[in-house]
């Protein structure tokens, strides 16, 4: 018996319907329609004068209809998803989003958006100067705080909706890190802002932290000053801790005879008082703390 017979018999028709088969296959798959949703940015355009106030969907997502092969070779870069305000002033807008809004390759159809209702407050855009404050993340080295910022420039100037403008007093850098600074040092810091606040013309700025050091002085004694001669005083307690504060190499030369510290008893008569101490020291330096404030004080006859 030969076996290859019934394979071989009419060869010839049976491949033309295997091609036919796979023919109509392809046709059908090609001719097939199916769907694809894409997360599409919103892209609204206004007036130069106008701005959009408060928030509005970045995003939308866009389901698409077509051809399988079609369907299946589409990606965002060929869709977009646009809205025109450029005609519109001042205003809440209630806007529907319709596939007129989409733009798509031929043969793609827009079956669903959502949202497809949108609201956009315009408001107009508007500027103004305001300074910079300069963030900070960590603490100084033991003995050193820090005394100031100097900030180039110091200011800069901001564009939006004036409602926003309107409740904003400074822009914020980026933190800086100062765990464990023992000196001053400059750092470029970029700026931040909301996203819908725009910075004109600089996205960083120059900022030098100043350090000031702190250095305590032990048992301090108080001076008293302008007794009558005729009498005699005694402060309890006799001494106090200081502790000041100044750029390191001032604070680091100063001495303890540079520093005053004394109550003035003019014209007090014979009695028991409790007095405040007066401390002076050199230009540029700062007292940060004393104790005690104040002193008893007993005056009494010679």
């Amino acid at each position: 018996m030969n076996l290859i017979y019934p394979i071989t018999k009419n060869i010839i028709l049976k491949i033309i319907s295997l091609l036919l088969a796979i023919f109509l296959w392809v046709y059908v798959q090609a001719d097939s329609r199916s769907e694809i949703t894409f997360n599409l940015p919103l892209q609204i355009t206004k007036a130069p004068n106008m701005a959009i106030f408060g928030d509005t969907p970045e995003f939308i997502n866009v389901t698409f209809k077509g051809r399988r092969n079609v369907i299946s070779g589409l990606s965002k870069d060929q869709l977009k998803a646009e809205l025109d305000l450029s005609d519109r002033e001042s205003s809440k807008i209630s806007y529907r989003l319709t596939p007129n809004n989409i733009f798509t390759p031929k043969g793609i159809e827009v079956v669903k958006i959502e949202p497809d209702q949108i609201t956009i407050d315009l408001d107009y855009n508007v500027s103004k100067e305001v300074p910079i404050k300069v963030i900070t993340t960590g603490q100084p080295a033991s003995n050193f705080l820090i005394y100031d910022f100097i900030v180039v420039p110091p200011t800069v100037i901001i564009e939006g909706a004036e409602r926003e403008l309107k409740i904003i007093s400074h822009i914020e850098t980026t933190p800086i890190i100062i765990d464990g600074i023992r000196g001053n040092f400059t750092r470029e810091v970029n700026l931040k802002a909301e996203k819908k606040i725009g910075i004109k013309n600089i996205n960083s700025v120059k900022v030098t932290v100043v350090l000031w050091k702190e250095k305590t002085f032990q048992n301090h004694e108080i001076t008293l000053l302008n007794l009558n001669k005729n009498l005699e005083a005694r402060p309890l307690p006799e001494t106090i801790n200081i502790t000041l504060q100044g750029l390191e190499n001032k604070i680091d030369l100063l001495q303890k005879e540079e520093i005053k510290t004394s109550i003035d008893l003019y014209e007090l008569p014979p009695g028991a008082y409790q007095r405040k101490v007066d401390i002076s020291m050199p230009a540029g330096i700062e007292c940060l703390n004393y104790n005690p404030k104040t002193v008893n004080v007993t005056i009494k006859p010679r």
